[in-house]
């Protein structure tokens, strides 16, 4: 019996057709037919059939893809709007509740004005080139490009255009960065000196710390003192600033201020007089103010309620703690590289265990009962809202117990989540690259010191301070150092005036105000921890505002697990913009005038001002860890980098400042 070969079928070449959302073959001999394929919308599947012509081949493609035909003409064209909210839908699975929100928040501001009521099929050229975007970066432009090429591909069967076309109509202006990630330019992050000038500068203001104790001069007969009825900050110290109208740093024309200069210890000016009084006996080149006055978070007391000096020495003492709190939010910033939407949800479980709380405030009697209260401008307040100065008094007569559980403590941040701005409302979710993995970052007791970088000194900060204060010195075995995190009150006076300021010092500080919060006070000891633990370190002023839905404007995302709950007796979450905006940026701002140090690049369009951002104390967060000689992939873990590459191309370029001026040695 004889073989007989069967010809070999050769695989026919697809013709793509409908802007390639399907694809069909020509007729061979061996298959007379015209062979469209599409995937069916509804099951995902792939279709195909037979047709004797190609035109009816395109034909039952737009009939299977759910295309508009002319023999459907009488059907009304959906409106643009209609159309993206029908591709925000099918996005669903690869948006976040955030990235929706924001883009539609994108849409209603820039795109509905113009497109939003406009049928799919008559929107043209003119149309999309009329939409302008000239207060928005390149980066936010380019994602409203994306949202008309995707809001016109879900509109293909109806227009028979490929989406590629409207999206190439719409100007696009700015310079984007192509290629690897662009390092951040060493002008583009703030100096030690800045850094701390602006941390001393906020949480001195309206509050006495131990830098003011501890400052060449003081008389014990006349402390440094605060007026109940003004905020109005005095010292008697000695002054010990040094100007130059030059300096070595890399910052042209920059005047040597510190934080030993009053215009920074005694922090913000209340009022225009205030500040002219400062500036009286200094050269008119080093006299430059803008008008930014502690008073203006002040709130104001009408005139009809009684007791008017009470309230306003009420009110002096709630301003305090909020510049405390300015303070404390840049020092996380600069020693711990949080953002700001990860810094304004944290709360005290974020930092200290269960176990952790009761030996600090229970089992080592750190604070007093809360019933202590002082007596300020006439009127009696809970003793937690001048911690420190009364502890100051205590220490004088010798009343104030002392604190070892200290040391128990080491730093640790736990960064859970973070609040993101969604159109209208704020959202409660996992941290930028936290999600599905934890993320703890380590907060240094102090900063580097201030002097040490503008010389660009490299020396070990256990060492240097272990010559000023001796129980710090280095041991022969590291784990037998004393911890930082054991400082008294005098001691990070002392090493403040030395150059290091001491963030740990703050957040405990911190840790002891919330715990004699009045909202706490008539909580037995063991639920009291728990409700503690839940306590905000940022809270708001006034409880949260509702939106139209009826809910609060910040909110968890769906199916957020972790405690959300306000403590009863406080208020809740601040908003990222209103504490940027009114709180952070005019001590930038303040600091800045002051000291002649402005970033090279930052400059911000739509509020005409060029200064330092929040994001830029995370720069200086992670250069100074690499100077430090942290490895590169523990800085990128800390600071929520998604890889240590990322860090790498961001701050390469630091590495180099780590080698001393003698050479590389091991």
């Amino acid at each position: 019996m004889t073989n007989v070969k069967k010809p070999v079928r050769k695989n026919r070449k697809a013709i793509p057709i409908l802007n390639g959302r399907a694809s069909m073959t020509a007729p061979t001999a061996a298959s007379p037919y015209w062979r469209p394929r599409w995937r069916d919308p509804k099951t995902g599947k792939m279709r195909t059939t037979n047709c004797a012509t190609q035109d009816a081949a395109i034909e039952a493609a737009r009939k299977g893809l759910g295309d508009v035909t002319q023999t459907r003409a009488n059907i009304q064209p959906p409106t643009f709007e209609e159309m993206f909210y029908e591709m925000s839908a099918v996005k669903g699975s690869d948006w976040s509740d955030g990235t929706r929100a924001g883009m539609i928040s994108l849409y209603k501001k820039h795109l509905a004005p113009v497109l939003g009521n406009k049928p799919v099929t008559r929107i043209t050229q003119s149309d999309i080139r009329s939409i302008t975007l000239p207060t928005l970066n390149n980066e936010r432009q380019r994602k409203i490009k994306g949202l008309i090429k995707g809001t016109m591909a879900q509109a293909e069967r109806w227009t028979g255009n490929d989406a590629t076309f409207y999206a190439s109509q719409l100007i696009v202006t700015g310079k984007a960065y192509k290629g690897r990630t662009k390092p951040v330019d060493e002008r583009d992050i703030p100096s030690g000196k800045y850094v701390a000038d602006i941390i001393t500068a906020a949480y001195s203001t309206m509050s006495i710390t131990p830098l003011d104790d501890a400052m060449p001069g003081q008389r014990d007969g006349k402390p440094t003192h605060i007026d109940p009825m003004t905020g109005k900050k005095t010292s008697s110290a000695r002054e010990v600033t040094r100007f130059f109208n030059q300096s070595p740093d890399a910052f042209d024309g920059i005047m040597d201020i510190t934080p030993l200069d009053a215009r920074i210890r005694l922090g913000l000016p209340i009022d225009e007089e205030d500040a002219q009084m400062r500036s009286a006996n200094m050269p008119k080149k080093q006299t430059k103010h803008i008008p930014v006055y502690a008073s203006d978070i002040r709130r104001s007391i009408p005139k009809h309620l009684h007791h008017q000096n009470e309230r306003k020495a009420a009110e002096i003492v709630a301003c305090g703690e909020r510049f405390r709190l300015i303070g404390l939010a840049f020092a996380l910033s600069a020693a711990g590289g949080l953002r700001v939407g990860e810094m304004l949800p944290l709360r005290v479980r974020h930092f200290l265990t269960r176990e952790q709380a009761a030996r600090m405030f229970v089992s080592s009697l750190a604070i007093h009962n809360d019933t202590r209260t002082v007596t300020i401008g006439g009127r009696t307040v809970p003793a937690s809202t001048e911690v420190y100065a009364i502890r100051r008094n205590q220490k004088r007569t010798g009343t104030f117990p002392v604190w070892d559980s200290r040391a128990d403590y080491n730093g640790r941040i736990s960064i859970e989540e973070q609040i993101t701005q969604a159109g209208t409302k704020y959202l409660i979710q996992p941290p930028k690259m936290g999600i599905g993995r934890e993320r703890v970052a380590h907060l240094p007791y102090f900063l580097p010191n201030w002097e040490y970088i503008a010389n660009r000194t490299h020396v070990s900060q256990r060492e240097a301070i272990g010559n000023i204060v001796t129980r710090f010195k280095q041991q022969p075995e590291s784990q037998n150092n004393v911890s930082f995190w054991t400082c008294t009150d005098e001691e990070a006076g002392l090493l403040w005036t030395k150059g290091y300021v001491p963030i740990g010092w703050m957040l405990l500080e911190r840790f002891r105000e919330l715990w004699n919060s009045p909202a706490l006070a008539d909580i037995p000891p063991n639920k009291r921890i728990d409700e503690f633990r839940e306590m905000l370190l940022f809270p708001a002023r006034s409880n949260p505002r509702m939106t139209k839905d009826g809910l609060p404007a910040i909110r968890p995302i769906p199916g957020w697990t972790n405690n959300t709950a306000i403590v009863p007796g406080t208020c809740g979450y601040m908003t990222e913009a209103n504490f940027v905006e009114r709180s952070l940026n005019p001590i930038f701002d303040y600091v800045s005038a002051n000291t002649g140090e402005y970033p090279l690049h930052r400059k911000n369009s739509i509020h005409n001002r060029k200064g330092w951002t929040y994001h830029g104390l995370r720069h200086f967060a992670a250069s100074s860890r690499i100077q430090a000689g942290v490895p590169i992939p523990q800085v990128a873990a800390e600071l929520g980098h998604k890889n240590a590459s990322f860090t790498l191309d961001r701050y390469a370029h630091m590495v180099k400042e780590a080698i001393p001026p003698t050479g590389f040695e091991y």
